[in-house]
């Protein structure tokens, strides 16, 4: 029949609208990360998702990085602090908390955070670790680095 989009239940239909909104946005930032490196578009994508689906996980995570790539260090540990209170169980985000506090100044946060990595994350590899050395090593634990 012609009128079957009018019989579905509206809200339904929201929902699957603002699914495609948030699949196309993540589409496009992915695009502009991966194949063009346009970080200030991809930014904007992110921004888009998480203005459609606040809980978005990739749009929260990835804006976070995206953020640490930009300079904009505030940001991105609101960022990260709002992922890791959303999803504690995902330890990824520790080492871009890492690297977030570490090149925004705070050596002793960035330690901590690439050490938490570390101990929670069995998938851990050379680079957490040359990352927590070179905390250590700003720090001038040079024993420890």
């Amino acid at each position: 029949m012609i009128f079957f989009a009018a019989r579905e239940n509206p809200s339904e239909m929201a929902v699957v609208s603002s699914k495609a909104r948030v699949e196309t946005a993540l589409a496009e930032a992915r695009k502009n990360i991966l194949l063009s490196y346009d970080i200030a578009e991809a930014e904007k994508h992110y921004k888009k998702v998480i203005a459609i689906d606040p809980l978005n996980e990739e749009a929260l995570y990835e804006l976070a990085r995206v953020y640490l790539v930009q300079g904009k260090h505030e940001q991105a540990l609101f960022v990260a602090t709002r992922y890791n209170a959303l999803y504690p169980d995902k330890t990824n985000i520790l080492y871009v908390g890492g690297l977030i506090a570490g090149f925004g100044g705070n050596l002793t946060l960035s330690e901590q955070l690439f050490k938490n990595y570390i101990q929670n994350e069995k998938t851990s590899g050379w680079q957490s670790r040359l990352d927590l050395s070179w905390a250590l090593f700003q720090q001038g634990k040079f024993e420890e680095a």
